[in-house]
């Protein structure tokens, strides 16, 4: 078996170090004493929603993130177009954590891309509240 690990190309010598014995994870995959997803980790640090609105020199962007794990961890992270005024943002935010609630990151990334043409009248930005950017789920 040595022989064979030593003739193997790099990237399945590195995959064999990890594997440190014929027992399975919950991951399914050999247990491994490095291996991120065996750790024990908290539930408060996924399937937390969160949109935030940022200023970046003159302007203000919506900023949404959260982390998942289904069945892998991963990290979502949609931006809104820049902005002059801070309700435009706030209103970005909204209608971006409205989309990734009911359709996901496929969602959100579609809206971002609206978003980039959508011009908020003053109407419309009159019920923008910084409160309701945590109120989506």
């Amino acid at each position: 078996a040595e022989e064979r690990i030593a003739s193997a190309p790099l990237a399945w010598q590195l995959r064999w170090e990890w594997l440190a014995g014929s027992e399975t994870c919950c991951c399914g995959v050999a247990r491994m004493t490095n291996h991120p997803a065996c750790q024990p980790i908290l539930d408060t640090e996924f399937n937390v929603l969160s949109v935030k609105v940022e200023r970046i020199e003159t302007k203000f962007i919506a900023k949404l993130h959260i982390t998942v794990r289904v069945p892998f961890t991963k990290e979502v992270n949609v931006q809104g177009p820049p902005r002059d005024t801070k309700p435009e943002a706030i209103k970005d935010g909204m209608e971006l954590g409205r989309r990734y609630v009911t359709e996901g990151e496929a969602g959100a990334k579609t809206v971002a891309l609206r978003l980039k043409k959508k011009r908020w009248t003053q109407m419309e930005t009159k019920d923008a509240d910084e409160k309701k950017l945590s109120e989506f789920v």
